[in-house]
């Protein structure tokens, strides 16, 4: 056994908590234990009695029943003049008489004959005592013993009767405190504690075995006190329980004639329970919100109410309902409305009042929500016809919150009880309510404090906040009270219920922690009554909730912190453990350990979870104390990803072989007796026995000091993952283990450890308690004579050996307690102290130290030291993975089987929440300190080939963004050196670069992100991908910069740097794409460049979806990397200011969970928050309140900090001290950055943006010696406003630091205000952005794809198509080592700045030297970009390349000169600007300044030019082309003399990036003009030429196809008739070929050609369909089908056919439709397959092939199998299921069988078929007076009154006409013209002349809506054609004209609104769906 030195086993001099309320330290001095507590749940009436005398200034009381009783009663404050009450009313708890046992005693046998167990200790087992029959009274037992705690005997009880109230009952003579405990089979329910004697005391417990399940009921006698027992037991008995009754004047219940309910629980627990006058029954409902109803035998008006809680289970009492009354019970009527109401206890009724009552015959108690159950339970629901009286506000003592999201419920803060507060707030304006709860006599002196803790109660409906106006309140002898002498609370609020209000700081839900010094505003006043106050200035609401723990204490007039010295003392570790899964305080743990250490050591309360470890209150015992389970070898981050590698020891003072069980070791504390610093833990146990902790790097020392003579060491573990070995002979320990949390803990591997005892151990062996057989064991300890035993642990990933040698290198033999914890407190010492602050408050400075412990604990070392100390050699094992297996490699009991690699490296971190404020920080605080870390996390990129996301070990698949990427560059920016920068440049362009292999690594979407512009929707959480991508591409283009300025050129990187510089920049900048002006909100797109949600349905109020964690709100705002660019999204600073105001002035209600399906814990914490929509309790909304800077209102920023500082990090003492997750170290880092004043708000540069400082003075010690003061000597909790700034003397208005200028020393000073100021607002004192001026970014995009031009190779084996078809996932092999790839434009021309290439994904040569050409021609090539040497470090990796020579071309190719095999690549883009007008207006002013055009000529040309640039300016893309066009126009008619060629030419060129190559009448008026130029035409026949083309132009713009006609007719008549001397023989050889092929295809095929080309490149073709939409693929292949019948351009027939081949089987729901589609294009959706039917029928009449009319007909023969005539008459059901008969389904039944009966040779079926459907449709009323059909029948068969949409009147007049065209019936064509002349002229469907479907104008139409108009258009185009005089055609004509001028983009897409966009409510929108519509009137206009 190793030895140790001698040495005194003193506790170390640790500072004391500090902060706690004295009444939760329970070391109130000299104070009286005085409770208000109550016996049973009755509440005394009587008077009040001054309280026992007390010691002089104290007074505490924590309202348990064994303190001393006074008397008590709820009742208002008396003043003066009168009650201290308006406008709030209570409800009254209805007495109810005492409950009677009844029956035989269940337990069926005398006490001295009953099978008596024990005694057994809490912890222990059993113990040494007896349990014995006495002399004196054979039915009695005598239990003997010696206590050490909680301690019992029992009697397991028989099968009891489930769901039935009972009462245990036992007398008690003799010595000792016990009290009667059962255990019910679900929980404990304890009784009155008492002090024995002579006299008998009969104690009762009431409880009720539950429903089902639990375990065996227990009949104790307990004691909780340490002491002698001897109890003489008797009387023992189990009876049946009759409850009591309560008066209820005017009860009808009894009148109830029959009851139901949403759901019950029969037979037990039924409806009819509610009224069966017994509250011993109940009704249970299995769900959260529940309702009953009452049916009446007569009608009557309830006037008042009572509800009864029932026997257990407070989390479902109802919370909140409404009571509704109904004469039919169809109706129904709310007569009364409740909410944050609460039952103090079981069984107990309240009384609530109706305020107007009328009769009814049904009456409905809805409950709305429950107190947080899963089930609903009511014991009694009463009503009664009488009035009652309003009641005052109730403040009763009872059994705790029902639920709690991080406390223990049924209980107070401290014991079993609290007092409960409760009323409603029944006006409009103020009301108040002080009701006087004790009668004190308490002096306050200088230093007398306040304290006490309340649980403000609130439903999640609640909106008012209401119970948060509460606080405790003093009158003083002198009549004055506390609230109105201006006393503070802790955190400087006002304590009175107004101030505590208003303060918001104040959570519900939870218990928080009051504390106000009295002396300060009531030194020499005496305290004579305790108040509760409620005051509140706005109502109605209703309140409730709870209070404990109130105390008043002399003081000792010494500050709260004079024991703590040092930097570490302020530290308390149990901050943010009293969170849970629910709803998070922090979410941390107690660890002690090292600054980023490889180890952390803990208390656990619960030895079985590897997620929340440490819970402050929520797992204390049935006594509601904290408990321990074991001490934790942890490595835990957070307990979402899941604590690894773990290790359990726990001290136990049983003899012998212990009891190693959890329930049965574990032992409680108070935590006062608890100790929780970074550098020592320890606690006192309530049995005395003592534990405490050290740490070092990879050990720790252990110390226990035990209270009996034999005690034992439990070993331990989570579960059975791992191994255990015990050597007692020599007092030593080895393991190892394997436990992980799964997934989250990739990379993991096997841990070691290695332990000595140092004290007398006797003995040991394996245990298994849980069958945990491979990991438990003890060892037991002799400590009769040394109760102190010290235990030195060490781990290591290698092997034991390793371990043990940790061991020596850390804790030497030499070595004690007090050494090593001073060593550790040492390194705490160094990281804290580098800030010191001036005015800060106690708690403060606990905030600020345990923030910078939290900063600097993690991320961890993984690495270990293989040498010695003096000469260390550093090596780790390589966890940087994605495998779960800890054993991989082969890995034994002793050593690791994983690679062990040289060097440091660092793991535990999240990066998605640190780079935002913990990256930040170590840059600036600890550079040295960065620089290793950053180090330590790219060593995973050497190991493993990427840095991980979240590092928990290895390779999480967890959060979104590669955030190291912005991280390491922000240090690189920031000046930390001693960075491998090369090593975390590569490793960042990899993630930015790459496709990952799986989703553990690199960036989600990856594959697309990169060509799109961002990530598409099929990628979870898109959006926030795509932002936080953004911003990473931000770091390393200033990175790239750096690099650049630091490299020579001569370096072989020093281009790429360059390249990489611009082509990030560009890319930080591609948030621009994702911003919807339509909604105004960042939207996730698919891949089709289509939003993925139509405008109407996002509500950026929804969480999830494509956001993470937060909702579109929260992401509005996130792209920090460029404020300015943000701000131009929203029209400028100003509207950036108006749109944050809306953020902050939205509320959070938690109520819309979107995709995550119910409410997380973020979204309480966000409502919580209570700042809007601000999620100040979650990483991804840190930084919003400094956009303000960036919107010139700098002030703003500074409100909401001081506020988010003042009361979101409250809460130490009590385990809070966050308003959230607080995510290793970043939550810290934010309240620090936040408290100096600034905030590094664009990470990944080297700017911060300023706020508003919370001390008056803080040093930051910096590296090298330097200091920086920060001083803001008037700051105070009003002067929150900075008024101006000065650095070193220097006065600065802009909001925003250098890093030099804080780095390098100094002094900023702050002038603090109590009011807003001008500082920073001026136009140039904005923080720095990206984007300078108005305009919104413009970053590169490619110009290359489908639909956007041609591409082709000189390879054969080679598809050219898929380099540019924007994913990584296909590739191009050539055949040859020099391929060239082209790339022709169809559109307009590029000016490219950059281009990229990428890896293929598999074999084949990278290319290493090629150019990049340009040809405006196809013909004439220019070489603009030459490389040679180049490499691509990965596969699937995206390079740029800037073009050293740009110029516009329409002809782009790749000339690969040089591979080492045959060429393959992934992609290929061309990059370009959006053209800017300035171009044209350079070319213009060069010329007038060259004298190269006249002034006339200027001034002409100026004026086109100035027209485009306003339009550019406002945003306009489409009028910037039309003033382009009139500018080409202009040219082309002007003489050489007025422009000369060269001006022309460059005009052309420029002109050419808006406009597509001349063609038709454009090329046509060009000719025209060269011709006229050349003397080819007459300047005459030239004029009249010109006059026709424009007419011809005018006609195109209307669409009026037949005018044009005529016109270029007349056109072609000009030019061929002239003479020749008018026009020459060229010219007409020119001219001619030109009309000729307008004529053979008019504008209107081009147009329809273009459209349909845009249409199809958004095909699937690997689906053969358009991606989402079933029914809208079928509309959409028939609109194609049509446009090759009507275009002759049948190149789209291949597509048709495969996607009737591929689509025709069976496919599950979600693949192509959301149903599953069952074969043959059917499903349950009728209508879809009627759809695809008519496609069907189409495509056999283009082709022929019978294949296609087949299955029309089988679609057909589906559909007839839906007609019915048993409901309606007749009609096909729109649904499988027959729900509903509507018009689209029958029209187009109508339509369809019309079709098959004109195609099937001797039909007459189909014909009847469709004769009867039309029948039916004209009369089944669902066309209405106007001609318009509405969209469905009701139940009733009646016209719905349903939306006329132009699809509905559409299918109706394309059926009709088809039966006209069959039966040539007059009366249909009839009918069928009435219906298209009301669709064509109706308000409801036309606006100006042009289709509008209703929600057009909102731009809220849904996928579906979006192809309505081209439906209707496809019907009445027909009909047109199908009349003589084509009636209709002007009207389609200007659908056609409309949407081709004002509803097409630049990439000709078409969109929803025909009319345009412009003046709408909001944007328009383009996607296929959209195109395929807007095609169909294109179409239209093809003669």
């Amino acid at each position: 056994m190793p030895s140790r030195p001698t040495q005194q086993h003193s506790s170390p001099q640790l500072a004391p908590p500090r902060g706690l309320p004295p009444a939760l330290r329970r070391t109130v001095s000299s104070a009286l234990a005085l409770a208000l507590g109550v016996t049973g749940v009755g509440v005394a009436t009587t008077a009040l009695a001054p309280a026992a005398t007390a010691a002089a200034g104290d007074y505490a009381t924590s309202l348990e029943p064994d303190d001393p009783q006074p008397d008590w009663l709820s009742e208002p404050e008396q003043t003066t003049s009168g009650p201290k009450v308006s406008g709030v009313v209570g409800t009254t708890i209805l007495d109810r008489s005492p409950s009677t046992p009844a029956g035989d005693d269940l337990l069926g046998a005398p006490t001295s004959e009953l099978g008596w167990e024990g005694p057994f200790q809490n912890g222990v087992g059993s113990v040494p005592g007896t349990v014995e029959p006495t002399d004196g009274d054979p039915a009695a037992v005598r239990w003997t013993m010696t206590s050490a705690g909680e301690t019992w005997i029992q009697v397991p009880m028989p099968d009891l009767e489930r769901a039935t109230p009972l009462r245990g009952e036992v007398t008690l003579t003799g010595r000792g405190k016990v009290f009667l405990n059962v255990y019910s089979g679900s929980r404990d329910v304890g009784g009155e504690e008492v002090t024995l004697s002579d006299d008998p005391q009969t104690l009762t417990v009431d409880f009720t075995r539950p429903a089902d399940g639990g375990g065996r009921p227990q009949f104790q006698v307990r004691t909780h006190a340490a002491g002698e027992i001897g109890a003489v037991v008797s009387g023992t008995s189990v009876r049946r329980l009759v409850p009591g009754d309560v008066e209820f004047p005017g009860d009808v219940t009894g009148t109830v004639a029959g009851v139901t309910a949403s759901a019950e629980n029969p037979p037990a627990e039924g409806a009819a329970n509610l009224a069966d006058g017994d509250v011993g029954t109940k009704w249970f409902a299995g769900s959260p919100t529940a309702h009953a109803t009452y049916e009446l035998a007569e009608p009557a008006a309830i006037a008042t109410y009572a509800l009864a809680s029932a026997n257990d289970a407070a989390d479902r009492d109802p919370r909140a309902w409404r009571l509704q009354g109904s004469d039919d019970g169809e109706e129904w009527t709310t007569l009364d409305e409740r909410a944050n109401q609460t039952f103090t206890d079981r069984f107990e009724t309240r009384q609530f009042t109706v305020a107007e009552p009328r009769p009814f015959r049904f009456y409905r108690l809805d409950v709305t929500e429950n107190s947080g159950s899963q089930a609903t339970q009511l014991a009694e629901w009463l009503i009664s016809t009488e009035a009652a009286a309003d009641s005052n506000m109730t403040t009763t003592v009872g059994s705790g919150p029902a639920s709690a999201p991080t406390a223990k419920t049924e209980a107070g803060w401290t014991g079993l009880h609290a007092l409960h507060y409760a009323g409603s707030h029944a006006v409009d304006g103020r009301g108040y309510a002080y009701n006087r709860v004790l009668d004190v006599d308490v002096p306050v002196g200088e230093a007398s404090e306040l304290s006490y803790v309340i649980f403000p109660e609130a439903s999640d409906a609640d909106r008012t906040w209401a119970s948060t106006h509460v606080a405790v309140d003093l009158a003083f002898t002198d009549g004055t009270y506390l609230s109105e002498l201006g006393a503070v609370d802790q955190h400087g609020f006002g304590l009175s219920p107004q101030g505590q209000g208003a303060s918001k700081v104040l959570h519900t839900n939870q218990w928080n922690a009051v504390r106000a010094r009295l002396g300060e505003v009531a030194a020499g006043k005496t305290v004579d009554r305790v108040l509760v106050g409620y005051d509140k200035d706005t109502g109605p609401a209703d309140f409730s909730g709870w209070i404990d723990d109130i105390a008043i204490t002399a003081g000792s007039g010494a500050a709260e912190d004079d024991a703590a010295t040092r930097p570490s003392d302020h530290v308390v570790t149990t901050r943010g453990t009293n969170s849970s899964g629910d709803f998070s305080r922090g979410n941390n743990f107690p660890a002690t350990a090292v600054p980023h250490g490889f180890n952390f050591w803990t208390p656990t309360t619960d030895a079985g979870t590897y997620r929340w470890l440490y819970e402050y209150q929520r797992r204390n015992d049935a006594q509601n104390r904290p408990t321990l389970e074991a001490f934790s070898l942890s490595h835990e981050p957070s307990p979402w990803i899941g604590d690894r590698q773990t290790f359990q020891v726990m001290p136990s003072p049983q003899a012998g072989v212990p009891d190693a069980n959890r329930d049965a070791r574990r032992l409680p504390f108070d935590h006062a007796n608890e100790t929780a610093r970074a550098h020592y833990y320890g606690v006192t146990f309530d049995d005395g026995l003592k534990t405490e902790i050290t740490p070092t790097d990879h050990a720790a020392m252990f110390r226990f000091t035990f209270t009996g003579d034999e005690s034992n060491l439990i070993f331990d573990n989570v579960n059975n993952s791992g191994g255990l070995t015990l050597d007692p002979q020599a007092g030593t320990l080895t393991g190892y283990t394997d436990v992980i949390s799964g997934d989250q803990a990739a990379g993991s591997t096997r841990m070691f450890v290695y332990a000595t005892v140092d004290g007398a151990v006797t003995g040991g062996g394996k245990l298994a308690p849980g069958g945990r057989d491979k990991v438990a064991g003890h060892l037991t300890l002799d400590t009769s004579s040394d109760k102190v035993v010290e235990m030195r642990i060490a781990t290591s990933l290698m092997s034991v050996e390793q371990a043990q040698r940790n061991l020596e290198l850390e804790i030497s033999g030499d070595d004690t307690f007090e050494s090593v914890m001073e060593r550790a407190q040492t390194q705490w010492d160094a990281k804290l102290g580098v800030i010191e602050v001036e005015g800060a408050s106690a708690d403060q400075l606990t905030t600020l130290y345990s923030d910078l412990y939290r900063l600097n604990l993690y991320p961890n070392s993984a690495h270990e030291n293989v040498g010695t100390a003096a000469a260390p050699e550093w090596k780790h094992v390589n966890q940087s993975s994605t495998s779960t297996d800890t054993a991989r490699g082969g890995a034994t009991a002793t050593e690791t089987g994983a690679e062990i690699v040289d060097g440091k490296v660092y793991v535990n971190n999240g990066f998605w929440d640190t780079y935002r404020t913990a990256w930040p920080a170590y840059s600036l605080l600890y550079p040295e300190q960065a620089a290793e870390l950053v180090d330590g996390f790219t060593q995973q990129y050497d190991d493993g080939g990427w840095v991980a996301r979240w590092s928990a070990p290895g390779y999480a698949n967890s959060m979104t963004g590669t955030s190291s990427d912005v991280a390491f560059a922000d240090a690189y920016l920031k000046g930390v050196e001693d960075i491998d920068v090369q090593r975390a440049y590569d490793a960042a362009l990899k993630n930015a670069s790459v496709a990952p292999p799986n989703e553990n690594v690199g960036r989600k979407g990856h594959d697309r992100a990169v060509f799109l512009g961002y990530t598409p929707a099929s990628t979870h959480e898109s959006a926030s991908w795509s932002l936080e991508d953004y911003l990473n591409d931000y770091g390393i283009a200033l990175m790239s910069q750096k690099l650049l300025d630091e490299t020579d050129e001569s370096d072989p990187r020093y281009q790429e740097y360059a390249d990489n510089h611009e082509y990030y920049l560009n890319r930080a900048q591609n948030y621009v794409h994702l911003f919807d002006p339509a909604t105004g909100f960042f939207r996730a797109k698919d891949a089709d460049g289509g939003w993925h949600q139509p405008a109407a349905e996002f509500d950026p109020e929804v969480w999830g979806h494509e956001f993470t964690e937060t909702n579109g709100w929260n992401f509005a705002f996130h792209a920090v990397q460029d404020g300015q660019g943000l701000a131009n999204l929203y029209g400028g600073r100003d509207g950036l200011a108006d749109k944050l105001d809306e953020f902050f002035a939205t509320p959070e209600d938690a109520d819309k969970p979107g995709s995550y399906g119910g409410v997380i814990h973020e979204m309480r914490e966000a409502k919580a928050v209570r700042m809007g929509q601000w999620g100040l309790s979650n990483q991804v909304s840190h930084h919003v309140p400094f956009l303000y800077n960036h919107a010139g209102q700098p002030y703003k920023t500074q409100a909401i900090v001081r506020e988010a500082l003042a009361r979101g990090f409250v809460g130490s003492e009590i385990g809070q001290g966050y308003p959230g997750d607080e995510d290793n170290g970043e939550m810290s880092a934010w309240q620090v950055f936040n408290a100096l004043g600034f905030y590094p708000l664009q990470v990944g540069s080297p700017h911060y943006s300023i706020g508003s400082p919370l001390f008056t003075k803080a040093t930051i010690h910096l590296a090298g010696g330097k200091d920086l003061v920060i001083s803001a000597p008037e700051n105070s909790a009003e002067n929150v406003y900075v008024q101006g700034v000065t650095v070193n003397g220097e006065p600065q208005t802009t909001s925003s630091f250098t890093h030099d200028q804080l780095a390098g020393g100094g002094e900023i000073v702050f002038d603090m205000g109590p009011e807003p100021s001008d500082w920073g607002t001026g136009d140039d004192d904005v923080p720095p952005s990206i984007t300078s001026g108005d305009k919104v970014p413009d970053p590169l995009a490619d110009v290359t794809g489908a639909a956007k031009g041609t591409a082709s190779t000189d390879d054969e084996q080679a598809d050219a198509a898929v380099l540019f078809d924007d994913t990584s996932a296909t590739q191009a092999t050539f055949s040859s080592a020099t391929p060239t790839v082209s790339f022709a434009l169809d559109g307009p021309t590029a000016r490219a700045r950059m281009y990229t290439l990428t890896s293929a994904k598999d074999a084949g040569a990278d290319p290493t030297a090629w150019e990049l050409q340009g040809s405006r021609d196809g013909k004439r090539w220019r070489t603009l970009d030459t490389r040679t040497g180049e490499t691509f470090a990965e596969r699937r990796y995206t390079r740029a390349f800037s073009i050293d020579r740009p110029g516009i071309y329409r002809h782009y190719r790749l000339v690969v000169t040089a591979a080492e095999g045959p060429v393959a690549l992934s992609e290929l883009e061309v990059l370009a600007h959006r053209p800017q007008v300035g171009e044209l207006a350079e070319v213009v002013d060069d010329a007038r300044r060259d004298h190269d055009i006249s002034g006339r000529t200027a001034r002409e040309l100026g004026d086109l030019v100035a027209a485009a640039q306003e339009a550019e300016d406002a945003g306009d893309a489409d009028g910037v082309r039309t003033q382009v066009r009139a500018l080409k126009a202009a040219i082309d008619t002007m003489t050489a003399r007025e422009l000369g060629d060269d001006v022309r030419e460059d005009l052309e060129l420029v002109i050419s990036q808006w406009l597509a190559p001349g063609a038709g009448l454009d090329q046509l008026r060009a000719q025209v003009g060269e011709l006229t130029r050349s003397g080819d035409v007459a300047k005459r026949v030239s004029r009249d030429l010109v006059g026709l083309i424009s007419r011809a132009q005018e006609q195109v713009d209307g669409s009026h196809a037949v005018d044009l006609a005529a016109t270029l007719t007349r056109l072609r008549s000009t030019v061929a008739d002239a003479k020749p001397q008018h026009v020459s023989r060229q010219a007409k050889d020119a001219l001619l070929p030109l009309v000729d092929a307008l004529i053979a295809s008019p504008p209107s095929v081009e147009r329809a050609t273009r459209a349909a080309a845009v249409l199809m490149a958004d095909r699937d073709d690997e689906k053969a369909w358009w991606p989402s939409s079933w029914w809208n693929s079928a509309v959409a292949t028939e609109t194609v089908i049509e446009y090759m019948q009507r275009t002759g351009d049948e190149s789209y027939l291949p597509q048709v056919d495969r996607t009737f081949e591929r689509n025709k089987g069976t496919f599950p729901a979600g693949e192509l439709s959301g149903d599953e589609l069952w074969g043959n294009f059917t499903s349950r959706a009728i209508d879809d397959a009627e759809w695809w039917g008519l496609a069907w029928v189409q495509a056999y009449d283009l082709t022929g092939d019978q294949k296609y009319l087949d299955m029309a007909e089988t679609i057909g023969e589906f559909v007839h199998g839906y007609w019915d005539t048993g409901t309606c008459g007749g009609g096909v059901w729109w649904d499988h299921e027959r729900t509903y008969k509507n018009a689209v389904t029958n029209g187009l039944w109508v339509r369809l069988s019309a079709e098959l009966h004109q195609r099937i040779p001797g039909d007459t079926q189909w014909l009847e078929r469709s004769q009867a459907g039309w029948d039916w449709i004209t009369s089944s009323g669902m066309i209405n007076a106007d001609g318009l059909v509405n969209d469905g029948l009701t139940d009733d068969c009646e016209n719905n009154g349903g939306t006329v949409w132009t699809y509905n009147q559409g299918v109706f007049l394309g059926g009709g006409l088809e039966l006209y065209r069959a039966t040539g019936d007059e009366a249909v064509l009839e009918t069928v013209r009435e219906l298209a002349d009301a669709g064509t002229t109706d308000p409801e469907l036309v606006t100006d002349g042009i289709l509008t479907e209703e929600c057009d104008p909102a731009g809220t139409c849904d996928d579906n809506a979006k192809q309505f108009k081209g439906i209707f258009v496809r019907y009445v185009d027909d009909l047109n054609r199908s009349l003589s005089g084509a009636p209709y055609t002007e009207f389609l004509d200007r659908q056609a004209a409309s949407i081709w001028a004002e509803d097409r983009n630049g990439d000709d897409r078409l969109g929803l609104r025909w009319a345009g966009g412009d003046g709408s409510e909001k944007g328009n929108v383009f996607d296929w769906r959209t195109q395929a519509s807007a095609l169909s009137a294109l179409l239209a206009n093809i003669q």
